[in-house]
């Protein structure tokens, strides 16, 4: 990937457009005092790659003291033979769009085409972090982090995986062989085949490894000590440089020659008055000029104390600036310990939640278990009335002999009840509402139909008695 053009604004101490379109193919070298916006720079590329343009977690990125700005960043480069722009927005106006050759993608779609092409993700919540950053993460390492690269190159070990798993089985596959087993004995020589444990001389070269990152870490801090000195020291220098420059006592000073060198000749003069009565006239002429210079004079000297009562004002100023500062300070630590306290409370909660969430989830699993208990029990009530009815399905079994005339009988007496209802006599009745009758005693009203087997006696209030003998030669046998 090679970076062609990069615009950012309203970006930490950039507040107007700053534009920087002269990259070069290879490495590109800022150079600039302290505080002058190198690391801002980095900073810009950094989060046009690696934050979502939607991110709450990017306040830093506003310029101090304006709570209203959008930073803003645009980079133009070239990936794989083709062209890219991608614009992004960050806190106020959000937005982001991706330019691949004329085609356009915009907001999360952008950001996750960009993070697929180049081989890192985003967050789901938060600002990015190193495990985010895949391979290019290795290529990124902020100023005094050089020493935590190991953990870089361990979050890109995924995207190293694939990226190199394929060559890694043409090199198995072919004439790799070879290869493969002079680098298993080269490591047989610093590890132990069995453990993989550290030999003698790879175990002294990382403890040695170990007492140089330390020293390292002490020289990183005498660096950044000495960093601060050096940069304290250049203000000095550049102050003195100005005071140089300007010299504000020099003018007083030729005042002040200039009046001594006048003094003089007056006091000359005054030691010739004496001898030169004559021109007593010119030179009284001559006194008067003198005074009204020297009365210049002494205006110039109440301006120089006019200037040095502006320089104690300043100087004041600064004293109250000063005190401002600290109090701010003051007002920083005490938003710091309450941002550290909440943190703490905010785990505490999160405790809580979590501890309720398990009670709930065990009172669900006992109330599960209940359940389940009661299953059982029916489950061995089912299961006792099972072998119960096995039982006495058991005593209650029918013999196939005895089953088999049953079923001969039962079809036998369906039969024959055919038969008898064919013989018998039916009677309709159909009485009006207040007409009783009785048949054999039985109370019959409205509709109604009987079938006479036998004798049947029929009384009906108001009419009298019906005698009904049903006859047939296969009757009482039926």
């Amino acid at each position: 990937m090679k970076l062609r053009r990069l615009r950012i604004e309203s970006f930490r101490r950039f507040r107007e457009p700053c534009l920087i379109d002269d990259f070069t193919d290879g490495i590109n070298l800022f150079a600039a005092p302290n505080e002058s916006g190198k690391s801002t720079i980095v900073e810009a590329i950094r989060a046009a790659f690696f934050e979502r343009h939607r991110s709450s977690s990017v306040e830093h990125l506003r310029p101090w003291g304006d709570a209203a700005a959008t930073p803003s960043v645009e980079v133009e480069f070239e990936f794989a033979g083709k062209s890219y722009r991608l614009a992004k927005a960050f806190l106020g106006r959000k937005r982001c769009s991706l330019v691949i050759d004329g085609r356009t993608l915009d907001g999360a779609a952008a950001e996750d085409h960009l993070g697929a092409l180049l081989g890192f993700t985003f967050p789901g919540k938060g600002a990015s972090t190193p495990d985010h950053m895949g391979i290019p993460g290795l290529l990124w390492i902020r100023q005094g982090s050089s020493h935590e690269l190991a953990g870089v190159v361990s979050h890109a070990a995924d995207q190293l995986r694939q990226v190199l798993g394929g060559s890694l089985g043409d090199l198995t596959s072919s004439t790799g062989d070879a290869l493969l087993r002079a680098v298993e004995l080269a490591r047989n020589e610093l590890l132990t085949p069995a453990a993989g444990t550290p030999r003698a001389s790879l175990a002294n070269a990382l403890k040695g490894q170990a007492e140089l990152q330390e020293k390292l870490a002490s020289l990183d801090r005498d660096i950044e000590a000495y960093r601060s000195s050096v940069d304290r020291l250049a203000m000095l220098r550049s102050e003195h440089l100005r005071e140089e420059q300007e010299q504000p006592w020099v003018p007083i000073s030729q005042q002040h020659r200039a009046a001594l060198a006048q003094l003089d000749a007056a006091q000359a003069l005054e030691g010739r008055q004496a001898g030169e009565q004559a021109s007593l006239q010119q030179w009284s002429a001559q006194i008067g000029l003198l005074r009204t210079q020297a009365e210049s004079f002494g205006r110039d000297e109440e301006a120089v104390r006019a200037r040095a009562l502006t320089l104690q004002a300043a100087q004041a100023g600064q004293q109250a600036a000063q005190a401002e500062l600290d109090a701010w300070d003051r007002h920083h630590q005490a938003a710091s310990d309450a941002e550290l306290r909440a943190r703490q409370r905010l785990e505490r909660v999160r405790a809580a939640a979590a501890r309720s969430d398990m009670v709930r989830q065990g009172e669900e699993l006992e109330a599960a278990l209940h359940t389940l208990a009661d299953a059982l029990a029916k489950a061995r009530e089912e299961r006792a009335r099972l072998a119960r009815l096995q039982t006495e399905a058991e005593t209650l079994a029918v013999p196939a002999v005895e089953l088999q005339r049953l079923r001969q009988l039962s079809d036998e007496l369906r039969d024959l009840t055919v038969r008898l209802d064919a013989a018998a006599t039916t009677i309709d009745f159909d009485l009006r509402q207040d007409v009783q009758a009785r048949v054999d005693g039985a109370p019959t009203a409205g509709r109604a139909r009987r079938t006479v087997l036998r004798r049947t006696e029929i009384e009906i209030d108001g009419v009298g008695r019906i005698t009904i003998a049903p006859g047939g030669p296969e009757l009482d046998a039926l």
